[in-house]
């Protein structure tokens, strides 16, 4: 019993003194980026194009292959990332890493690999159900520093036709970034959310694949009643020139949409309903009031609950959509008529 205690004290202790940069070095990883929380490259189990389908996760000293899962087989650890690079047994991947961190192993402890690889498989167990209840995205990660490595590393996700045909310009404007991965490994893109002074208070992430749920993820903590999204930008818009006019939609492509036609004035409540938060500063910056949610029950519902609760405080003008359709869904010219006169920039 002793032995088995001392081979996993010893694998344990091997495990924490890697140093992370000198093994992937050693194992021939091409890092394409890297921030606080994490290292991204080519994986070098299945090798492969993807620059960042090796995702390295410093906090948890783990490593994940969004490609084609190369983890699960081999495990998520420094050992199981050895095993898969260099296609050998799990004592050898010990050896090898006994070797880089300068950790001796004696040779009468018995390393009993059956044992330890049900060890590995119950923690990888605990690990997923960890990852179900997980449903926001850590604040620590919401600084400028980290937005401007997520910009660096934005994929082309909002630049497809089928997932709104952005221009880079659009993008650029709006801060998307990519190369975040989720709690449960997903990848998504990153749009940062400003209050209306400009200060970086949230994430949204958009899941990259179709059938995931949540479909944007929120910052932890993050209180969407005290913000609008997009406010800061509009505020100079709203002005003699456009009557004191504010346009609200409910999400972010909407607002994308809009912006590239020149509507500048306009924001994003984050949902289909407006908080009495955000409905306070809708009122404290603005007169008039043009609502453009989407076409659902659940959006004519919360453009008529705003003119309910703050009509008599602001004039309120209702577009009302068809087919259950986002303004970003609908062709140029019919949405340049629905919104009027109202100023282009």
């Amino acid at each position: 019993m002793k032995k088995n205690t001392d081979s996993d004290t010893i694998k344990e202790l091997i495990k924490d003194s890697v140093d992370i940069e000198g093994l992937l070095a050693s194992l021939g990883v091409q890092i394409s980026g890297r921030n606080n929380r994490e290292i991204r490259g080519t994986c070098p189990v299945h090798g492969g194009d993807n620059p960042t389908s090796f995702c390295y996760r410093k906090k948890t000293r783990t490593w994940l292959c969004f490609s084609h899962g190369c983890h699960e087989t081999c495990g998520r650890d420094s050992i199981g990332l050895v095993m898969g690079v260099l296609q050998v047994s799990f004592k050898e991947a010990l050896v090898y890493l006994s070797n880089l961190t300068g950790i001796p192993i004696e040779e009468d402890i018995d390393l009993d690999i059956g044992l330890i690889r049900q060890e590995i498989e119950k923690k990888k167990a605990i690990e997923r159900h960890k990852r179900k209840v997980e449903t926001y995205m850590p604040p620590e990660d919401v600084t400028e520093v980290d937005l401007e490595s997520f910009v660096r590393m934005r994929s082309d996700y909002f630049s497809k036709e089928e997932n709104g045909g952005f221009p880079d310009w659009v993008l650029d404007e709006f801060e998307i970034g990519g190369n975040y991965s989720d709690a449960q490994g997903f990848q998504r893109e990153i749009i940062p959310i400003r209050d209306e002074t400009g200060k970086l208070v949230a994430y949204s992430g958009r899941a990259l694949i179709k059938d995931v749920e949540p479909k944007y993820r929120l910052t932890n903590g993050f209180k969407k009643d005290n913000v609008l999204y997009n406010l800061n930008r509009a505020l100079p818009y709203v002005s003699e020139k456009t009557n004191d006019t504010l346009i609200v939609v409910e999400g972010f492509k909407a607002l994308w949409a809009l912006y590239q036609l020149g509507f500048k004035n306009v924001v994003a409540c984050m949902g289909s309903r407006i908080t009495p938060g955000q409905a306070r500063l809708i009122c404290k910056y603005a007169r008039n009031v043009i609502l453009m949610f989407d076409g659902d029950e659940a959006g004519l519902r919360g453009m008529q609950a705003f003119e309910e609760d703050f009509g008599h405080r602001v004039k309120v003008a209702k577009i009302e959509l068809t087919d259950e359709r986002s303004p970003d869904e609908y062709p140029v010219e019919e949405i340049i008529s629905l919104l009027g006169n109202i100023p282009k920039f």
